[in-house]
């Protein structure tokens, strides 16, 4: 997510190639609609760094908001929550279309 012209944005996962797409979000609405401004910056409209997981209506299923952007959830934690989210497959409770150990 970010409020960076779309452009630029395009630019950058070019450049570093990423193939996932990026939410644009101008004017915040979107930072503020998940409680995730960054409110010690005020030159420019940034969120905290924040990990969220939404399930299929958009509905928050996991977050965690630090405030130094080094440092990430565990990979582990953001895979149980979308395996949560995750109908079963293959007998195995949460697991489709999800690679790496169960």
């Amino acid at each position: 997510m970010s409020a960076d012209e779309p452009e630029r944005l395009k630019e950058l996962a070019r450049g570093n190639g990423i193939a996932f797409p990026f939410l644009v979000d101008a004017d915040g609405a979107v930072i503020d609609r998940y409680g995730i401004r960054n409110r010690r910056q005020t030159k420019a409209i940034l969120p905290d760094p924040t990990a969220l997981v939404l399930d299929a209506d958009g509905k928050v299923r996991y977050k965690r908001i630090d405030v130094d952007y080094t440092v990430r959830p565990p990979a582990s934690d953001l895979l149980d929550a979308v395996r949560k989210l995750t109908p079963p497959a293959s007998g195995r409770p949460g697991t489709a279309g999800l690679s790496g150990p169960a």
